[in-house]
């Protein structure tokens, strides 16, 4: 390949990227394991707030703190997304008795369903990723994480 054929198709990598055309094959993922009852909730809710409900399903109780960390996301970010889902009816917070100042969450029945969900996803994306990392060198794959890294701080 010339190297004006590889800008060429590496501009076209990343102007995929940069449309999101990778979160569309994500969102449907999810959909397809999800009951049809739920398909328009889960339209509702956004690729965080599925990330939100896959860890309060694996960790219930989980607080805002302990999401924020997770997830590095902001604090306005974790409160935004917990009311959506609580008006979904996808999570609940509450209060232990021996602290009423910290929130907890846990997942409703149709919040475990997608945080399930997406989970599955994230397992079948990782394999799929995996199969494409292993057929390169531990060298090349630097090569390529370095110039990601460095796009990303471009289109920032």
């Amino acid at each position: 390949m010339t190297e004006d054929k590889l800008v060429d198709a590496i501009d076209d990598s990343m102007g995929r990227l940069r449309s999101d055309s990778h979160s569309d094959l994500a969102g449907r993922m999810v959909l397809d394991n999800v009951p049809k009852n739920l398909q328009r909730t889960v339209c509702k809710v956004a690729p965080v707030g599925q990330m939100f409900l896959d860890y309060v399903t694996e960790h219930p109780g989980t607080t805002p703190a302990a999401l924020r960390e997770v997830l590095q996301v902001s604090k306005g970010a974790i409160s935004q997304n917990a009311r959506r889902l609580i008006k979904l009816d996808l999570l609940t917070s509450y209060k232990q008795e021996d602290n009423l100042k910290a929130v907890h969450y846990a997942v409703t029945k149709n919040g475990q369903l997608i945080g399930t969900a997406h989970r599955k996803m994230r397992g079948i994306v990782h394999e799929q990723e995996q199969r494409l990392l292993d057929q390169y060198t531990d060298d090349e794959v630097a090569a390529i994480n370095d110039f990601l890294k460095r796009a990303v701080g471009v289109l920032r």
